[in-house]
This record gives structure tokens, sequence and C-alpha cells, in this order.
């Protein structure tokens, strides 16, 4: 079973400095609502989806919804409301992404996060993460020096198949770059 675990962790791709990040759109009005959220509850992770459309070279994101997050430490996690996030699944025809917030460190992935998105992999794209502590001045932020240092980074979700080793996907994040549209 440790070894079943080991090919389903989702790792940061390896992303030379001179290759060109994955552009994504978003309204104003969403990332207002996200940045807004984070603020709302600045002790905690908050958690929502992100609303929008992939087409051929191309993702925006419209639309931001809130979930609860129901962890049992939510300063240090994040879980999704099952029946939320069910309910998301089928009725959100535009589902595109998943939210949450780091209250205390900087937004960039962390173990738990990487090891808790195969749950959401296949059913999105894009994975974001929102934070409003200063991540330029955070030595947690050394390791990744092509994060964005804005409150919210976001990543292309990428899946491989490698059926001589194991069935399971394996899941990378790209970063990429976010473009906020004015209305």
């Amino acid at each position: 079973m440790e070894s079943l675990s080991r090919e389903r962790v989702i790792r940061l791709a390896d992303t030379p400095h001179c290759q060109q990040k994955s552009i994504l759109s978003i309204s104003s009005d969403a990332y207002n609502a996200m940045i807004q959220h984070m603020t709302s509850f600045p002790d905690m992770e908050v958690c929502g989806i992100l609303l929008g459309t992939k087409t051929a070279g191309s993702t925006q994101i419209h639309s931001y919804r809130r979930l609860r997050n129901v962890a049992h430490d939510p300063l240090h996690h994040f879980a999704l409301d099952p029946q939320e996030w069910i309910d998301c699944c089928y009725q959100e025809r535009e589902l595109i992404g998943l939210f949450h917030s780091h209250p205390m460190t900087a937004a960039i992935p962390s173990s738990t996060d990487l090891q808790q998105l195969p749950a959401f992999a296949a059913m999105i794209s894009i994975y974001a993460i929102g934070s409003l502590v200063a991540s330029s001045n955070r030595s947690d932020n050394q390791d990744h020096p092509d994060i964005n240092t804005t409150p919210i980074n976001v990543y292309q979700i990428n899946q491989s198949v490698n059926p001589s080793s194991h069935p399971l996907p394996i899941y990378n994040l790209q970063t990429a770059q976010l473009n906020i549209m004015t209305e």
C-alpha cells in the first residue's frame, strides 16, 4: 500500500526559469471574491471552486464559489464539505478548479496539499492557493523561485499514466501566470 501512495502523489513540475508559463485569465470579480474570502477568515484556510471555460490554448475563470471548510484544524488544513463537493461535481458544468488559502504561509503547495490533491485532480484542471502573507520575504518560497509573489498562485494540473508501473494516474502541478481581466 505504501508504494501505491507514492505513485499517486502530485509533484511540482520541474520548470526551468526560461520555460514559458501557462497563462490563465480571471475576471476581477472572481479574483476579488477570493481575496475577500481570505480576508474575511484570516485565521483559517478557506476553500472554494473556480468556474470557467477551457479551450485550446485558453483558460478563463469567470467566477468563484465559496465552500465550507470542515477540517478539524482549519488553521492548518482544509477539507471540503463532502455534500457540497458532490453537488459541485454534478451541478456545476463549468467547474474548472479548486482554491484554498494558507493563512500563515506562502501560497505554494504544502506536502499535505500535494498528498490530498489526487482526490480532486481528475475533476479539475486548475489548482489555486492564496495567502495574505508576503511570500517574497518568506524562507518557504526559496525552493520555488518561479512562484509568483502575489496573493494567489495558480497551477495547471497535468496528468500522466504509466501503465507499466501502475495504472493509477500521476499528477504534476505546473505554475501558471494569472492575468486579471477588467470588466
